[in-house]
């Protein structure tokens, strides 16, 4: 008996959805709006759980998932590659104004070299004495960090000696104070600086410059990283180290003399 009654069910609901969706007459396509109006929320849920089923179906296989992998491995290279672009423009446009604003003269070259002799760190450009450059000229980078000072020239060639080099020695100021003092090169990037008073209050942060050199502004030669009194002395034994870090620089500016 139930059976049977489902079977009735089913077949009147049959006839009366084929008369709602395939009936042309008046009265059936009025009936037929008025059941995809109530029934539109069920229609839109199950178009909805339809196409997660679908994208969920749709897993991408290894050799995909591994072109998307590469892809994303490449587009961060050219990221960096552009960040890194941004930056040193920056730094040549920081360079450039520099020369006109203070009107010093630059010669920009290109590093071809950078070694290690005898413990001496060095340069070596592609510009030499056809582009004016002279053995005594100092070096900076874009940023106007020391790097060093040329000690060899040839027409087409210049080798620089590391300003943090064993037997090289500037005159230097410690800031903020602006007290006058050595720079002396020890190597491994590294200065002694000398001759600043005992009752100067040094600082381990404080800047070592060189005026001078750029017109109205300073070359940033290191950083003060230890102060200690020697207590028998006029003087304080301070050490700094080298702002600049010629192994990365690929190209550097001669100050012109």
């Amino acid at each position: 008996m139930v059976r049977q009654k489902l079977f009735y069910s089913i077949t009147f609901l049959a006839i009366a959805l084929g008369l709602v969706f395939f009936s042309r007459s008046a009265p059936v396509s009025f009936l037929r709006s008025s059941v995809i109006v109530i029934f539109r929320p069920v229609f839109q849920v199950s178009r909805a759980l339809g196409r997660a089923v679908g994208v969920s179906a749709e897993q991408p296989g290894a050799d995909a998932l591994s072109r998307l992998h590469e892809e994303n491995q490449r587009l961060r290279e050219i990221e960096q590659e552009y960040r890194m672009l941004l930056e040193k423009n920056a730094s040549l446009q920081k360079i450039v104004g520099l020369k006109e604003k203070q009107r010093v003269p630059l010669q920009g070259s290109h590093v071809l070299l950078h070694g290690n002799e005898f413990g001496k760190e060095f340069l070596i450009l592609d510009e030499g004495t056809a582009k004016k450059i002279r053995p005594g000229n100092l070096v900076i980078d874009a940023n106007g960090a020391f790097v060093g000072v040329v000690r060899e020239t040839g027409e087409q060639f210049a080798k620089v000696s590391v300003a943090s080099n064993p037997d090289e020695t500037f005159e230097v100021v410690a800031a903020p104070l602006n007290v006058k003092a050595l720079a002396k090169g020890i190597g491994n990037r590294t200065f002694s600086i000398e001759l600043i008073p005992d009752e100067t209050p040094a600082r381990a942060g404080d800047f070592i410059l060189m005026p001078g050199r750029l017109g109205d502004a300073n070359v940033h030669v290191g950083e003060i990283t230890r102060v200690t009194s020697n207590g028998v002395g006029a003087f304080q034994n301070v050490w700094a180290t080298l702002i600049a870090r010629p192994e990365t620089l690929d190209e550097v500016f001669v100050i012109l003399e």
